[in-house]
């Protein structure tokens, strides 16, 4: 092979070309491709903070959301069991109200019930005098008059 026959072949020139192809090929990777692999390397990095920094907050937001939640639940039940309780006490004062209220509606009845009773029981007596009597007065006819 004559590239490896170094009697007829320069060495030098080799070097030399060596030299240049290494020398352009290291400028362009320091200047041109490190560069931009450097470029979309802090872009990521850059979209990856900001993507963190973004997760980080709605973790937060979340998180306070849910505190608020759990408060608005625990509100929601300390009021219903204030409503229930003021419920139960309304109930309560509408039974009181509606047994005084038939207390009241049954003494009347009774009341009444007892007058007429009074008064039927006056007319039976008077009655049973009057039948008495008219009993007496035929017993007397009878008895006597014969």
């Amino acid at each position: 092979m004559p590239q490896l026959e170094f009697a007829n072949y320069p060495i030098a020139s080799q070097i030399f070309w060596l030299v240049i192809s290494y020398a352009l090929l290291y400028y362009t990777v320091q200047r041109i491709i490190i560069p931009r692999l450097q470029a979309i390397k802090n872009n990521r990095q850059k979209i990856i903070t900001a993507a963190l920094s973004d997760a980080d907050k709605l973790q937060k937001q979340a998180a306070q959301a849910k505190k608020n939640r759990e408060k608005l639940i625990e509100k929601a039940h300390s009021e219903a069991g204030k409503l229930f309780k003021m419920a139960e006490i309304e109930s309560q004062k509408n039974r009181l109200l509606a047994y005084e209220k038939s207390k009241i509606e049954l003494a009347k009845i009774k009341s009444e019930a007892e007058q007429e009773f009074t008064k039927y029981r006056a007319d039976l007596e008077q009655q049973i005098e009057q039948q008495a009597e008219i009993l007496a007065q035929k017993l007397y006819q009878q008895f006597f008059a014969n």
